[in-house]
């Protein structure tokens, strides 16, 4: 997840920066923690050090914060930059009703339902928010093939029928 920077240009190129460090390191992860934290870590850090080189541009102006939605779209949001200096805990939502694994794939996720709802649906976008490939979910474990999609980050969602988001997840594919 993207922190802060001065511009959207700028916010855009340190993401860009950190999921190019994500892929130059993808196997430097050791499942000691949740990937997602390993990811956002790496981010944070570009964003981190990105400021710290520009810091004498940044005073007494507007930062930009840049976050990944559920639905894998890029927002910003312009902030102080003074709270740049200041600690966040990163919490991760829990899903008890959906896990999908593995993380990183190399070209087949399973997508595994616990819980009671029918008709969900699985929506699978690229990191930019195209859409690329929409699934039927049901109880239990759903083998789902991404062999038509380029080794990047991909964001898988599971809807109900109404349309309400009930889990997402980033996942790495990496063939």
């Amino acid at each position: 997840m993207l922190r802060y920077c001065k511009s959207k240009d700028e916010a855009e190129d340190v993401l860009l920066t950190g999921f190019y460090r994500i892929y130059r390191s993808i196997n430097k992860y050791n499942d000691s923690g949740s990937f997602e934290s390993w990811m956002k870590r790496i981010i944070i850090n570009v964003a981190i050090d990105n400021y710290r080189k520009n810091k004498k541009y940044y005073q007494n102006d507007n930062c930009w914060k840049g976050t990944i939605s559920n639905n894998g779209e890029l927002v910003f949001s312009q902030i102080d930059c003074e709270t740049l200096t200041s600690t966040e805990k990163i919490t991760e939502p829990k899903h008890s009703e959906v896990f999908i694994y593995p993380n990183p794939t190399s070209g087949q996720i399973t997508v595994e339902y616990t819980g009671n709802r029918k008709n969900l649906r699985l929506e699978i976008k690229l990191i930019s928010g195209l859409l690329v490939a929409t699934y039927k979910i049901k109880k239990g474990e759903n083998r789902i093939e991404l062999n038509n999609i380029a080794d990047q980050m991909i964001v898988a969602s599971v809807f109900t029928k109404k349309g309400e988001l009930i889990s997402t997840n980033k996942v790495v594919l990496k063939k």
